[in-house]
């Protein structure tokens, strides 16, 4: 204990006045007659042991007093844990992200209650404190430090935002600066988005400021996908919906709605236990073509950010295929492919092909060419690294010793009879939303091989006799490989009902750039396919806000980098001057919604034993500040002081007035 004025510690002198006045009696003798000594006597045994004790009760009483007004002057006080150092800062981290909006303890939004804790952190520091405010959003203004002033109306002006940030980011941010902080952490210290974080700073010191949430569970949407991720148009898909209950009961009866362009396309009702996954499925309609902006959404209160998720379902968007052939003339593949709604088809001659066209082609058909040269292999390689697909159609004459560069264990087939196929596996992936009916007694065409790769039990097509008609082999990217051309003698495959589904599927399979249903708002990065623009055009997010963001232009069209834009949830269009490039739909980071937190055994293991947790009601704004002025400007006794020294007088008040002698 210390004393801010020990000066006054001098009057403790004073103490010496009821001493004396005790032990020297100034009172003026004052005689009294008695008839018989025997009443003196009997008088002076009756009272002086009372007489005696009650003078050592009001010595006692007035010197106490005297102690305790003198300690209120010199103003005792308990010195401070920890001192500001020279050239320190007060840095105040306010978590903002979503999970922010639940309910506190006190009724108010977390963020809210975390505004006001900041407040009220900046208002018990002395004015010419210097400050740093940082937010999930790491805005510029969080560079350099602040007056209390300042820092007050960025407060004012603070609001919920799509990112999130871990512990490990937020650390770095505090690293940009060198300066030694007082870091003030303000947060619901959520679970799944602190990370794998463990605390080896020890020039900075931490005081934890959770924030009481209340316990409820919280249910979202965790992925949504089609069962055919490649959509189109004019053909059935079923759109998906997986659903988590992050709580520690059963919901029951969710209804999950389904609304695209506007319009409710159907619901679905479904149970989940607790800690525990659900999917849903809706059917979506085969006849429409073109963007269906889809919204899912459910009522789940108290926790709402997360009850709508928006997908874009893309039915328009067309497959590129380029076919390579030995001939002129038009081809079965030309004429299946020539949909110009669902394919940009292309036709080159291999005496004169442009493999620059090949970076921007999902399919590359190699139609009945007897032999490859080395500059078509190697473009073959190269765009089998890229993620490009490639079908092979062999000729009737085919020179195996190149088409051992794809297939290393080819050789000529000796088949000269022409064997049915086997009735497709509609349990394959490869026919899954192909049939609407499967019908036990199918017509199958009838094959035969010009080359022959071997056995292949998972053959999508095959010979009655067992011989693969139709593979997939997957090395560097997904090659399909037919064991014949496609001419009369070799077989009716060309002409029969399941060669246009089957080149359908081919096609669809081999989609390069796969349909993107949904970006996260914390995406920074996000890929647009189509021509790359010009220097003077810039392509704008138009939706709920307008956003322009930084773009590159790339091989297969361009880059947006959405870092340092705060994008809101929702749909939005990609417009390049008036026209919409594309549809774009952003949804918030699933880590968010899960609202399990660390406490505060887990904040001390992570932070170290010296950190501060403060573990109080998040309405006791009273409290932090109390809290603080202990850390930093010690205990204050003088009131305390004053009490003691009030209630020695009273006392002796009382003495005099109620202890008759």
């Amino acid at each position: 204990m210390t004393f801010l004025y020990p000066g006054f510690l001098w009057a403790l002198l004073a103490l010496a006045i009821p001493l004396i006045i005790h032990l020297f009696n100034f009172r003026r003798t004052q005689k009294v007659y008695f008839s018989n000594t025997r009443f003196i006597q009997q008088v002076q045994e009756a009272t002086s042991s009372k007489r005696r004790l009650k003078h050592l009760l009001v010595l006692a009483s007035r010197l106490l007093f005297i102690f305790f007004l003198v300690l209120v002057f010199a103003q005792p006080i308990i010195p401070a844990r920890e001192q500001l150092r020279p050239g320190a800062t007060v840095t105040l981290y306010v978590d903002n992200s979503q999970s922010m909006s639940a309910s506190s303890t006190g009724g108010a939004r977390a963020v809210d209650a975390a505004v006001t804790m900041a407040r009220t952190i900046v208002q018990s520091f002395p004015t010419d404190t210097r400050y740093r405010l940082i937010t999930n959003d790491f805005d510029p203004f969080s560079n350099s430090l602040k007056t209390g002033n300042e820092v007050l109306d960025q407060l004012a002006q603070l609001r919920l935002s799509g990112r999130k940030r871990s512990a490990q980011e937020v650390m770095n941010r505090f690293k940009h600066s060198d300066a030694v902080h007082e870091v003030f952490w303000l947060s619901d210290f959520q679970q799944s988005t602190f990370g794998n974080f463990l605390n080896q700073d020890t020039t900075q010191r931490f005081h934890l400021v959770p924030i009481q949430v209340e316990n409820t569970s919280n249910l979202f949407v965790d992925t949504v996908y089609l069962k055919n991720p490649f959509a189109i148009g004019g053909e059935r898909n079923t759109l998906s919906v997986r659903l988590y209950n992050d709580g520690e009961q059963e919901r029951n009866q969710v209804t999950i709605r389904l609304v695209l362009d506007g319009l409710q396309s159907g619901t679905a009702t479904t149970t989940l236990a607790a800690n525990a996954f659900s999917e849903v499925s809706f059917e979506l309609p085969a006849s429409r073509r073109g963007v269906r902006k889809a919204v899912l959404s459910f009522a789940d209160a108290p926790i709402t950010f997360d009850n709508e998720m928006y997908a874009v379902i893309d039915f328009s968007d067309r497959f590129t295929v380029l076919e390579i052939k030995e001939s002129s003339a038009k081809t079965v593949v030309e004429t299946v492919f020539g949909n110009k709604t669902v394919f940009d088809f292309r036709s080159l001659n291999s005496k004169n092909v442009d493999y620059s066209q090949l970076e921007r082609t999902d399919l590359l058909v190699l139609h009945e060419l007897p032999r490859m040269d080395a500059s078509l292999l190697l473009a073959i390689d190269n765009f089998l690294v890229s993620g490009g697909s490639l079908l092979v159609i062999p000729a009737a004459k085919p020179d195996v010793v190149s088409y051992r560069t794809i297939f290393p264990n080819v050789s000529e087939s000796k088949q000269t009879q022409l064997v049915p196929l086997v009735k497709p596996d509609f349990n394959n992936p490869f026919f899954a939303s192909i049939f609407q009916e499967h019908s036990g007694q199918v017509s199958m065409p009838a094959v035969r091989n010009s080359i022959d790769w071997g056995v292949d039990r998972q053959a999508i097509l095959k010979q009655q006799d067992g011989r693969p008609f139709l593979s997939l082999i997957q090395t560097k990217g997904k090659v399909f490989v037919l064991g014949g051309p496609l001419q009369a003698e070799y077989g009716t495959f060309y002409n029969h009902a399941l060669f246009v589904p089957v080149m359908y599927r081919i096609a669809a399979s081999g989609k390069r750039h796969q349909q993107t249903l949904y970006h996260l708002v914390s995406q920074q990065l996000v890929n647009v396919p189509g021509d790359s623009l010009s220097a003077n055009e810039l392509l704008v997010l138009s939706g709920k806000q307008e956003l322009t963001p930084a773009q590159r232009s790339t091989q297969q069209g361009f880059v947006l980098d959405l870092a340092g834009l705060d994008v809101s949830e929702g749909i939005y269009a990609a417009r390049r001057g008036k026209d919409t490039v594309q549809w774009i739909a952003f949804n918030q980071d699933k880590t968010e919604s899960k609202l399990k937190r660390l406490n505060e055994t887990d904040l001390r293991a992570v932070f170290g034993e010296n950190a501060d947790v403060y573990t109080f009601d998040t309405t006791s704004t009273q409290a932090i500040a109390e809290a603080i002025k202990e850390n930093y400007q010690g205990i204050p006794l003088w009131k305390y002081a004053l009490v003691a020294a009030l209630f020695f007088i009273l006392m002796e008040v009382l003495l005099l007035r109620f202890w008759k002698s």
